[in-house]
């Protein structure tokens, strides 16, 4: 049933093709000016500038800001390759070409940046990154599957998420309200100072988000998010923007539970002590300066704060709680130098990133043993830090219609461990006596992009790095030590290409790539909670997204994946066989959807979300069936830019798993809620 649905996805995509082929429509919709900024639109996560999405040697998905959107995972779902897992609250876990994964690797595989600075050092990353997104105040999102640019380091290994902001030159301001089942609410302004002079402008975001009654029992949030921008002119040549963000949760947690099919079951919580509270705060400065011959210089300097505690309800029914904390200052620079005349080189752009961080890290167990768990303090250290990196990056044409790109990254990360209680093994832990480690890394790439009219072709061959996340190194079982532990590297090839067909960008766009990649020095956790280092994996797959337009009034969408993801390795003792499947790495992922404006002021939104089976174990012997969601929006605006939106999340009231795990010897599951509802008012000035 399920390999059927996705067949159908597919086959929708085809009817796609075959239409735009055989049928010709009697009007154009777009003029010129409009056709080419479909095709020419501008994106920043490349290369740390403005440059065209046409130019990219490399896939690229762009979310523009949705107000009904209540957790960016919902933004992130119509990204092919890319399977997001809710747990209780705010809480997630990522996949970007990947299995979803969990510990360090789920931490520190990926890149969750805001206006390209991540929302955590490198080697104090958390797998629930999303927490901190300032989703309610950007203008939209850009995802990078695969490894990142030369521009971009550690944890831009699988993929990588850019949460850009409105210019603070936006004169737009806007204020929303949406309540929700469950007693979900969001009220979010964004302010604009509205300064005709543009000397100094002024931008104000501020969220209050939160559950009060959860659907499940004993859960729910309370969430404030406040984002602050200035621009202005240091001269004639000079740009300057101030970032400022801060995040507070406060949230009462839900655990696994034993079933999804079972309401009773499902609603219930056995972790009612489990919570999550954090803060966070970031603050960067963008300067730009344009200088003499066709050079640009970009300078950022910024601060980040970050404080988490939460209980580690996951970890059998031992529940210790984990206190961790962590403070960075660094810049980011970036010379770029075009050569209009030059024949060899037309981009140059270089530059070095520096970050120093101070962290800590406490986990304390209250609760009797359990499977090894000891109580009382079972972690306590600090860590030093320090990243060095340089990075180079030139586009070389290849004739009128073709270019060439060739990056490096070198990045050296240096810790300084000092352990706060105890040397040596304690129940199933062992915690090392105090150490210095370092990670020496060079990331070559390699992109090659064509464009035959509206049509790119695409390849590009990456390497990508990340140094070990801090709990990969110190946070040990027992018979580990750090030296077994290495910097992951990944080494990835894909192919593709992009463009619009018909006699409008807006009849007919698409993507389509198709990627190849090598994982080793894999450290992940596995389901008894052990450690395994050094492991090996394979990634392949294909990606789909296109958009068609059969009349200005309907817009369809797909996007579609068909990925395999195994072990390059056998390991014994966990039961993994080199060839067989990563746990929670469906093969096949699928989004449809569909836009009817029956006037200029209404608009009915459907779409099929479909997750294919899964295993979730290494051994392959358990597995979640998949399921089919299907939401609907209606929005209308009800007076000069006032807006009024229905939603209606899983409308055919599917009994499925927003995550299936199998752990300790059970299964174990986030169940997905019932037919739920939100409504939402915003009005823009």
């Amino acid at each position: 049933m399920q390999r059927f649905c996705f067949l159908k996805l597919f086959f929708i995509a085809a009817c796609y093709m075959a239409t735009l082929i055989f049928w010709s429509p009697d009007e154009v919709w777009a003029d010129e000016a409009h056709e080419e900024l479909m095709l020419q639109r501008l994106i920043v996560t490349g290369k740390r500038s403005e440059s065209f999405k046409q130019n990219m040697p490399g896939n690229i998905s762009v979310i523009n800001e949705d107000e009904t959107f209540i957790h960016p995972v919902d933004a992130l779902a119509v990204v092919p390759g890319v399977m997001m897992h809710r747990g209780s609250g705010v809480e997630h876990l990522t996949s970007i070409r990947s299995p979803v994964l969990v510990g360090g690797a789920g931490a520190g595989s990926f890149l969750f940046m805001e206006d390209g600075i991540a929302f955590r050092a490198a080697g104090f990353s958390n797998v629930n990154a999303l927490l901190d997104a300032q989703n309610e105040h950007s203008e939209r999102l850009e995802v990078i599957r695969g490894p990142g640019a030369a521009m971009y380091g550690s944890n831009a290994v699988h993929g990588l998420v850019n949460f850009i902001a409105p210019s603070p030159y936006d004169p737009t301001s806007n204020v929303q309200a949406r309540l929700g089942s469950y007693g979900r609410y969001r009220f979010t302004t964004n302010m604009s100072s509205q300064n005709d002079s543009y000397e100094k402008v002024y931008r104000l975001g501020v969220t209050f988000s939160g559950e009060t009654e959860g659907y499940r029992a004993a859960s729910g949030f309370d969430q404030q998010k406040l984002k602050f921008q200035s621009g202005w002119k240091g001269g004639a040549d000079t740009d300057y923007r101030l970032v400022i963000s801060a995040n507070h949760l406060e949230q009462e947690t839900a655990g696994y539970a034993t079933s999804y099919r079972d309401k009773q079951l499902a609603k219930k919580n056995t972790d009612d002590n489990a919570f999550r509270n954090a803060e966070s705060f970031r603050a960067a400065l963008y300067a730009e300066k344009k200088l003499s011959g066709n050079r640009t210089l970009r300078l950022t300097p910024y601060i980040r704060y970050h404080d988490m505690r939460f209980l580690m309800h996951f970890l059998a029914s031992a529940d210790p709680e984990e206190t961790n904390r962590h403070y960075s200052v660094g810049v980011q620079s970036a010379f770029t130098q075009k050569f209009d005349a030059s024949e060899f080189l037309s981009e140059l752009v270089y530059g070095l990133d520096v970050e120093a961080t101070e962290g800590e890290l406490t986990q304390i167990q209250k609760r009797p043993a359990q499977f090894g768990f000891l109580p009382g303090v079972q972690y306590d250290y600090t860590v030093k830090a320090e990243t060095f990196a340089g990075f180079v990056h030139g586009e070389i044409p290849m004739g009128k219609t073709a270019l060439m790109t060739i990056g490096l990254r070198g990045e050296h990360t240096a810790y300084a461990y000092k352990n706060e209680t105890s040397d040596g093994a304690f129940g199933r832990f062992f915690r090392p006596a105090d150490r210095d480690d370092d990670f020496q890394t060079w990331s070559p790439k390699l992109g090659w992009v064509n464009k035959i009219g509206k049509q790119t072709f695409f390849a590009n061959l990456k390497r990508g790095h990340r140094a070990p996340q801090t709990t990969d190194l110190y946070r040990l079982r027992n018979g580990q030590t750090p030296e077994t532990i290495k910097a992951e590297q990944i080494d990835s090839f894909e192919i593709g290409m992009r463009g619009g067909m018909g006699p409008s960008a807006r009849l007919f766009s698409y993507e389509i790539a198709i990627y190849k990649m090598q994982k080793k020095h894999f450290h992940f956790r596995d389901s008894n909670n052990e450690n395994v280092s050094n492991g090996k994996t394979s990634h392949e797959g294909l990606e789909l997204d296109v958009q068609f337009s059969p009349s200005q009034n309907l817009t369809l969408s797909s996007q579609l994946t068909y990925a395999l993801h195994s072990y390059d390795f056998s390991h014994t003792p966990n039961g993994i066989v080199k060839g067989s499947d990563i746990d929670t790495a469906p093969r096949r992922l699928g989004n449809f959807s569909a836009i009817w404006r029956p006037d200029d002021v209404s608009s009915v939104k459907l779409t099929w979300q479909y997750t294919g089976k899964y295993y979730t174990d290494e051994r392959n012997n358990n597995d979640y069936p998949g399921h089919d969601l299907v939401d609907l929006t209606l929005a209308r605006e009800i007076t000069d830019g006032a807006f009024l939106s229905l939603r209606v999340m899983n409308l055919f009231n599917e009994k499925y798993a927003k995550r299936a795990d199998f752990a300790f010897g059970n299964a174990r599951y986030f169940p997905g809620e019932q037919r739920h509802f939100s409504l939402g008012l915003k009005k823009v000035f």
